[in-house]
């Protein structure tokens, strides 16, 4: 049997619920008799299209099947990318020690010399300064300054040969030369130097035992955020369990919150309508109070003051659109706050909608770190720079750095990292969109199920899971389509800003200055698109359409409906805010208690001791922030559903498809619903 077999079904209807149908408002019929075949291919003229059951639901049928092709395509390029990697890479490349010259400990010459080590500077007596600028491979770490040779018998000092100094030699005229030539011939100083205690970290580096020779190399890392990044990962690996304790404590704010939006929406709606237009208007007067006082910057002739202007008109018109909404769109605004009603009871009847971002997220963890796993593998592709001794002494010392970390890649090579950057952009573009879609699947799953004695008696079960099957299954190929779009505008943009980079770099402001215009052009279409393809998604879930014909669908019903939408997304903004930076903050401050308080983490014998609070606060803040944000985007995109569902149900009202009696929206959203009778309400 297949998936339409075992698709969820209403007791109330003969054929299997799988969703909407085919409805596309201001199409003529003979328009809605066509449907995609592939990205956006037409069928002929009584092709098979989705068929209606006595709910409003119709079957699935597979949607822009050339995309989905491409994708396959796409996909399996990496394999090819893949291979590639694993015959040339070498992941010692890009996490053992390099030396002073830019030799990999390790590899190659220094096979036998896998440690870094930083010696103590031949210039101090006292041993208590670190040569930073030129670390050294060796074989083992040291111990301390002595060592035993055999059992048993005295200890000896124990010393390392370290680079000392370069010094240039008087001009020496060349024989047989032309006029003028000479050679300056450098002496290379080595010098033995006492060891100091060290231990093994992360198996490349010897680190210091003594506090204040690890403080000198922390400090000199910490002006490389790469360098960075590793060691801090590897002084907060003992502290998974806050990390836990963390997020577990997000999730139960996330339920309270959301708690909070059902028993307050009215009230909350004309909260955030007041916020969204006196916070514009403090906004304005503080840039045009700024622009009378010379700019923010208080330089004169800078300039400043004239985009403090302009952003202060922009403050003001922002907020009177939402004035004028409030005040000439009361229908709108009612409209908004039952869809907020709406939304707080769908996720009632069905709590297991807030499981989708743990289900979306952890898969996507999973892909995410598989990807990121072949980035680094291809990454170590490239071949390492290294520098003689001469060529190291002749570079002016405002550029030693003391470890080489310089790669060259080849102009395939370079070609493989940008497939593979795009693909990264477009899986994870794509789990955004599958996400979409399983959730607006669930909710218009709960939507068109009719009410019966004034409750909704036949919702499915699991609808989240049946979404992302059906999405899988019968719209992979539309989903791949909308997510290119995305990707595509995203590589773009890394594109544009190297590009910025370099020509800064170069003091080449005129080419910086395009480049990061057009940045601005693209994201701006890149949001746009984002807005037009989670509704397209939405109409997709409802009508089985295709994405060309579900983004017409989308933009139709956006055009008709804008002062409803703009108002509702406004309050859901103020709430996604609010909740993003209660949830993060409240989740952020219980962390600091438990490293601060819990004995577990504070005892510096303990297995769990926290050296380094401050990156374990901002670790746990990071995944606070991921989960608030996992639990709005969930409420937002419930609640842009709910509001499209409402829209097709009056267009399906319209044009006769449903029963005028069957109640099918919840009752706070019904009463507003145009074309429906509600004079037989009470017999539903």
């Amino acid at each position: 049997m297949s998936l339409v077999d075992h698709l969820p079904q209403h007791s109330t209807a003969t054929a299997m619920q799988a969703d909407g149908r085919q409805m596309q408002d201001g199409l003529t019929d003979s328009d809605s008799d066509q449907e995609s075949a592939g990205c956006c291919g037409k069928r002929s003229k009584g092709a098979y299209v989705g068929k209606k059951d006595a709910d409003g639901h119709v079957r699935r049928h597979c949607t822009d099947l050339i995309c989905w092709l491409v994708f396959l395509v796409s996909l399996s390029g990496m394999f090819l990318v893949a291979r590639y990697s694993h015959k040339h890479a070498d992941l010692r490349r890009l996490y053992h020690g390099y030396d002073f010259l830019g030799n990999l400990c390790g590899v190659g010459p220094m096979v036998n010399k896998s440690k870094l080590y930083w010696c103590a500077d031949p210039r101090d007596p006292t041993g208590t300064i670190l040569d930073l600028k030129h670390p050294v491979c060796r074989e083992s770490c040291p111990t301390g300054p002595t060592k035993v040779i055999i059992n048993g018998s005295a200890p000896v000092p124990s010393v390392y040969s370290c680079f000392d100094a370069a010094v240039v030699g008087e001009p020496v005229p060349i024989p047989n030369a032309g006029p003028g030539s000479y050679t300056r011939p450098t002496s290379y100083y080595f010098k033995e130097v006492t060891d100091y205690a060290t231990k093994p970290v992360l198996t490349a580096y010897c680190w210091p035992q003594d506090n204040n020779l690890v403080k000198q190399i922390t400090s000199y890392f910490n002006k490389n955020i790469g360098t960075k990044i590793l060691f801090e990962a590897a002084s907060i690996k003992n502290a998974w369990p806050v990390f836990i304790a963390a997020v577990v404590m997000a999730v139960i704010l996330g339920f309270l919150y959301l708690w909070l939006i059902e028993k307050c929406a009215r009230c909350l709606v004309y909260t955030s309508l007041v916020i969204l237009i006196v916070l514009p208007l403090v906004m304005a007067g503080i840039m045009i109070y700024a622009y009378f006082k010379g700019g923010l910057d208080g330089i004169p002739s800078t300039g400043d003051k004239t985009y403090d202007l302009m952003i202060g008109i922009g403050c003001i018109i922002a907020s009177l659109l939402f004035a004028v909404l409030a005040c000439c769109c009361h229908a709108a605004l009612d409209t908004a706050i039952r869809v907020v009603q709406a939304t707080s009871e769908c996720m009632m009847d069905m709590p297991s909608l807030l499981m989708e971002p743990l289900i979306s997220n952890f898969f996507r963890l999973i892909v995410l770190c598989g990807l990121m796993a072949g980035f680094v593998w291809l990454l170590s592709c490239g071949k390492i720079s290294t520098v003689s001794l001469d060529a190291y002494v002749a570079l002016p010392q405002a550029q030693v750095s003391g470890v080489f970390r310089s790669f060259r890649y080849s102009e395939t090579e370079w070609y493989y990292i940008l497939y593979y950057v795009f693909m990264i952009f477009w899986v994870m573009e794509l789990f955004t969109a599958c996400s979409q879609f399983a959730l607006a699947y669930a909710v218009q799953l709960w939507y068109f199920t009719p009410y019966v004695d004034h409750d909704k008696d036949d919702v499915p079960c699991c609808p989240v899971i049946w979404g992302f099957l059906v999405g899988g299954t019968f719209h992979l190929g539309s989903l791949a389509f909308g997510s290119f779009i995305i990707a595509v505008t995203r590589l773009i943009r890394v594109i544009l800003g190297f590009i910025a980079k370099q020509a800064r770099s170069q003091d080449n402001y005129a080419v910086e200055c395009c480049a990061k215009i057009l940045m601005g052009c693209v994201s701006c279409f890149q949001r746009c698109m984002e807005f037009l393809n989670k509704n397209a998604y939405m109409d997709i879930a409802i009508n089985s359409t295709s994405f060309c014909y579900a983004a017409w669908n989308a933009m139709t019903i956006i055009f008709k409906n804008f002062p409803t939408i703009a108002l509702l997304n406004g309050a859901c903004w103020v709430f996604q805010l609010a909740g993003v930076g209660s949830i993060t903050g409240l989740g952020t401050y219980f962390t600091y208690l438990l490293i601060c308080h819990v004995s577990v983490f504070t005892d510096p014998s303990g297995v769990h001791y926290v050296m380094d609070k401050v990156a374990v606060l901002v670790v746990a803040g990071c995944l606070c922030f991921m989960v608030s944000y996992a639990f709005m985007l969930v409420y937002d995109t419930v609640a842009d559903t709910i509001l499209y569902c409402k829209c097709n149900e009056e267009i399906m009202r319209a044009k006769g498809d449903l029963h005028p009696a069957t109640q099918y929206a919840p009752p706070a959203l019904d009463a507003c619903i145009q074309g429906r009778d509600h004079s037989d309400s009470d017999s539903n």
